[in-house]
This record gives C-alpha cells, sequence and structure tokens, in this order.
C-alpha cells in the first residue's frame, strides 16, 4: 500500500494508470520505429521486461534491456518525485545503448 492508501502494485504502477499505459505505448511506439521492430509485448513482457522466444536474441537483448532501464527510469523519478517524459526518456535509453554496446 502506498501512504495514500491507492494500490502500489506492479501493475498498477506500469499498466494500470492511464498515463502510465500511454507512456509505456510512446516508449513501445518509439522503440518500433527506430529499431524497425514490430514487438507487441504481453502484460507480463512489459512488466517483467522477458521477452518470449519468437523472437531472435539480437531483437530480444534490445527490448528487454530498454524494458527493465524504463522501469528503473519511472521508478527512480516516482521515488524523486521528478516528472516523467517520454523526450527525457528516450535521450537517457539512446545514451546507455551507446555507453553499452547495445545494438
Amino acid at each position: 500500500m502506498s501512504v495514500r492508501g491507492e494500490n502500489d502494485s506492479i501493475e498498477h504502477t506500469f499498466i494500470e494508470r492511464t498515463f502510465m499505459k500511454t507512456f509505456v505505448s510512446n516508449v513501445l511506439q518509439w522503440f518500433n520505429s527506430t529499431s524497425a521492430f514490430r514487438i507487441t509485448p504481453t502484460t507480463e513482457e512489459i512488466l517483467f521486461g522477458v521477452l518470449s522466444n519468437s523472437y531472435d536474441k539480437k531483437t530480444a537483448g534490445k527490448f528487454n534491456y530498454t524494458i527493465l532501464f524504463m522501469h528503473h527510469y519511472l521508478h527512480s523519478n516516482k521515488s524523486n518525485e521528478k516528472s516523467i517524459s517520454v523526450k527525457e526518456f528516450v535521450q537517457k535509453v539512446e545514451r546507455k545503448y551507446r555507453l553499452e554496446g547495445v545494438t
């Protein structure tokens, strides 16, 4: 439970809240358009950052990295009461791609 008495489960934070649905949808749209992929992940794949075996290893690895970093970004900003922006997220994840050699 959160301080306000709201349910603060993983599903609530990343799936059920309208703002988060929009954020996740925009991140997936960006990922697919910039990576030339057409990934339509399940709720479980979004929640846990693990893509099914139906994708090649490189695609799955980049998706998993992106989703896990998105979780970190959202949690960190929420904990520090900072605003959440798709533009800022994209800038940060692209920097991480370069630093970590994610292609």
